[in-house]
């Protein structure tokens, strides 16, 4: 099991701050998790990391978006969280880092969170997704190929399965289509394709109680992960309208890029009280990380 470090953040207020201890003492029970002491600096909370063997730390979203040295810190995975609502005016910047990972433990109730989580500690990436819901969810699962008109029929059949037809999902069904036809497109928009190998695509619909993780895995990425940050950030210049449309229309985004092999992983997850929707005008979770 992975030890797990917890920086409570302190400007929460009172009611934030019961939900959220009481959530994560929960997890504790679950997982090995330290709650970190409170009150350091950026250097004395680096020299508190390397007295102890934590594999990831969480650390409220301010710090993360602050402590330059301490979010690029090699020894241990630092990941940025936010309790409370956040707002796109609060961000006069995106932060250059090279993996940037901001959990959103506002709008995610106690399942929701534990998701992430299971996604954060995940063995492998092949495996997170049935780590994530387990093996008696439902999945979908096929090849993707670049053919003329193939686009409508090939997600037309992702959504007649009787997986995507229950009444408590048929609200998303819309939100749903446009991010899957977003990854056909960010995938297929330009015919450059040539071998069977550079070909293949692997497109995973998983679901359980309702939610949905979505995940599209391919060769040929175009954009590195600073730059694909920047594409989705809500108050950054946007010139690819497609990851700004993923971005949009998922609960919660999650984008691998692996240099070494030219391979991409794009990752949605939809929450059946359409979040997205309902604070469209706030900061949501957002996870961009190259990985070797």
């Amino acid at each position: 099991m992975k030890k797990i470090g917890l920086l409570f953040d302190e400007r929460l207020s009172h009611d934030r701050k019961k939900v959220f201890n009481r959530n994560m003492t929960i997890f504790k029970s679950k997982y090995s998790v330290d709650f970190l002491p409170i009150g350091f600096d950026e250097e004395t909370f680096i020299e508190y990391l390397e007295k102890d063997n934590y594999d990831i730390v969480m650390i409220p979203w301010h710090l993360y978006f602050s402590w330059k040295k301490a979010a690029n810190y090699n020894a241990t995975r630092i990941v940025g969280y936010f309790a409370d609502p956040l707002l796109h005016f609060e961000f006069l910047a995106v932060p250059n880092y090279q993996n940037f990972i901001l959990l959103d433990f506002y709008r995610f109730n106690l399942d929701e969170i534990e998701i992430l989580l299971k996604l954060l500690v995940a063995k492998s990436e092949d495996t997170e997704i049935m780590e994530a819901f387990g093996k008696t969810a439902h999945y979908i699962s096929s090849e993707w190929f670049q053919m003329d008109g193939e686009s409508s029929l090939c997600i037309d059949q992702i959504f007649s399965n009787p997986i995507l037809q229950t009444i408590a999902i048929q609200d998303r069904v819309p939100n749903l289509r446009l991010f899957v036809t977003a990854l056909w497109l960010s995938r297929f928009k330009e015919k450059t394709i040539q071998t069977p190998e550079e070909a293949a695509t692997k497109f995973l619909l998983a679901e359980y109680n309702n939610r949905i993780i979505i995940q599209l895995t391919y060769k040929c990425p175009s954009l590195t992960s600073k730059e694909t940050l920047n594409e989705i950030w809500p108050t950054a210049e946007h010139s690819n309208i497609l990851f700004r449309e993923m971005a949009t229309h998922s609960d919660f985004l999650k984008i691998f890029h692996f240099p070494k092999t030219r391979k991409i992983s794009i990752t949605g997850f939809f929450l059946p009280t359409q979040r997205s929707l309902a604070h469209s005008g706030e900061v949501r979770g957002f996870w961009i990380e190259n990985r070797l």
